[in-house]
């Protein structure tokens, strides 16, 4: 079975040369054509929205997103649906990206935006897939996708690591007016689900930042913040931007996970190559207690190979729960009491537990 949707996507990546999107040709499924390179665009924000599929029924790992990219791979070795994108339109401004997710939102009845920002190792494609099966998860609580896509290399070595911080830190004026652009389309701040994962951390952050001194300490509150598996260092975090968050959301949840492998090489990499910093926030080993911001640990239901996944589902129960909806349609758990509380200070923790197929 497939959802379909529409996702709106705002990129300072360079379109990659001879490519022109074209919205009258319907691109199979098949071609997972990439439009957008990893090279920055010189001063300009491109706004796009891509129409695309996405099997429903259950998370796929972070490995198999990463196959997706090969669909006869995903289709006769997974067994699985791959995301499928196409259909891509230029939009020419930001005033078009505004009215376009505006009338989206209004003609299937969605409420909310789910603002992502994806992370390191991260094509164009890939990130629209990872933005895909997250409208799977979330239509159903009425909430539009939007995609701030920052040019990520989208090959996991060092060096295209290191070139991916770089562009992360260039790409945070484009964060923090895909932010604005999509409170504007929601109708305001607490209409506005912020969802980060790995590098995607920092690239947001950045942005509240900014937006907190412009406000002059007194931001719109957004409605929830979700920071996933974040890549930045935990000292940095708490000194920085924890009284950031908490002024700038009315919930901030980091989802951790101690089977996270690309965070630990990361930590691993910056003690003995970059800046002999602390462990990343995204670890799940000794998580700071910060009160008004809640850990969510979920090592149990980490099934991924790389411990670093985007944690669709989690997302999905924590929303849902906020909303007054128990139980959950696709019927992933067989107690929709999902969380243990566990106190640890006077901040609250969740380990998740019993969340498993039936």
């Amino acid at each position: 079975m497939l959802h379909k949707a529409i996702i709106h996507v705002s990129t300072n990546r360079s379109l990659l040369s001879g490519v022109k999107p074209d919205p009258l040709k319907k691109y199979p499924t098949s071609a997972r054509q990439d439009f957008f390179g990893h090279e920055p665009a010189v001063n300009l924000i491109n706004f796009t929205r891509f129409a695309g599929t996405v099997s429903t029924g259950r998370q796929l790992t972070e490995l198999e997103l990463h196959f997706c990219k090969y669909p006869w791979f995903a289709k006769y070795v997974l067994g699985l649906e791959a995301p499928g994108v196409w259909q891509p339109e230029l939009l020419g401004s930001s005033n078009d990206y505004v009215s376009n997710l505006s009338a989206y939102m209004l003609s299937n009845n969605l409420k909310f935006v789910a603002s992502f920002r994806h992370g390191f190792d991260t094509s164009s494609l890939n990130g629209h897939m990872h933005a895909l099966a997250l409208s799977e998860g979330l239509h159903s609580l009425g909430f539009a996708v939007s995609e701030m896509s920052w040019p990520s290399h989208g090959k996991p070595f060092v060096s295209a690591y290191v070139a991916d911080i770089a562009n992360n830190n260039a790409s945070v004026p484009a964060s923090e007016e895909q932010l604005q652009l999509d409170i504007l389309a929601a109708g305001g701040a607490d209409k506005v689900v912020a969802v980060t994962h790995s590098l995607g951390a920092p690239l947001l952050l950045a942005a509240l930042l900014n937006r907190y001194h412009k406000a002059l300490g007194k931001p719109e509150k957004l409605h929830s913040i979700f920071l996933v598996s974040p890549d930045l260092d935990t000292q940095e975090f708490i000194n920085c931007y924890a009284d950031i968050v908490k002024a700038s959301a009315h919930k901030v949840y980091v989802l951790v996970s101690d089977k996270d492998l690309p965070l630990r090489l990361s930590e691993a990499f910056r003690e003995f190559g970059v800046d002999n910093k602390h462990p990343r926030l995204g670890q799940a080993h000794n998580p700071p207690v910060i009160p008004g911001i809640t850990f969510v640990d979920d090592t149990e239901n980490d099934h991924g190979v790389l411990g670093h996944m985007l944690r669709l589902r989690t997302i999905s129960l924590i929303l849902r729960e906020q909303m007054g909806k128990k139980g959950l349609t696709s019927g992933f758990i067989k107690n929709p009491e999902i969380c243990e509380r566990v106190r640890g200070g006077s901040s609250p923790h969740y380990v998740l537990k019993h969340m498993c197929l039936w």
